[in-house]
């Protein structure tokens, strides 16, 4: 139980390091009020990725690791949504939600299923269960973490004046990037 609880937490914070720094971004420019669906919606993506890694390492992990590049087109979309949108109008918001926040999460963690499914192909029951929840408390750290970082008033200041430029261009090449990497 001690090592796949070490294994949990090694493959949790290696394959969600990229994910704090979208985090940030959405607590960072999120109302008070909103902050909840984000963490609400980063657990839903997590979680998601979770059971699908599970079913997938039960059946056939080869079907989607083909295609997983696809998910990529989830943040490029919202990307470019969001500079056109932005052109429109200066009232601009970014996708800030429990399903916007979901999907990015899960779009962002594609990658993470080469992971988690050779990782969950050598479990038991029991340490699914353990991987489960030491993931549910990893992400109460992270959410944490990020709370801490984006609520600095430096920080926080900073990423909503450079939110036009960074969000865009950091879902746009999020995108691009699980596009690229599924195709070459």
């Amino acid at each position: 139980m001690v090592e796949t609880v070490i294994q949990s937490i090694a493959s949790f914070v290696g394959t969600n390091i990229d994910d704090i720094l979208i985090l940030m971004i959405l607590l960072a420019s999120a109302r008070p009020e909103d902050r909840i669906r984000v963490i609400a919606g980063q657990y839903i993506g997590v979680l998601m990725l979770l059971a699908m890694s599970i079913v997938l390492s039960r059946a056939a992990s080869f079907i989607l690791a083909g295609y997983s590049w696809v998910l990529g087109f989830i943040p490029l979309i919202l990307g470019v949504r969001y500079v056109m949108r932005r052109e429109e109008s200066e009232e601009t918001s970014l996708p800030i939600g429990v399903i916007p926040t979901a999907l990015l999460t899960i779009s962002n963690g594609a990658d993470n299923l080469g992971v988690y499914i050779p990782l969950l192909s050598g479990y038991d029951a029991e340490d699914i269960l353990t991987m489960t929840v030491v993931f549910v408390i990893m992400l109460a750290i992270w959410c944490m973490i990020a709370l801490m970082i984006s609520g600095r008033d430096m920080i926080g200041r900073l990423i909503r004046h450079y939110e036009r430029v960074i969000v865009p261009a950091l879902f746009i090449i999020l995108g691009l990037a699980i596009i690229a990497e599924g195709i070459f």
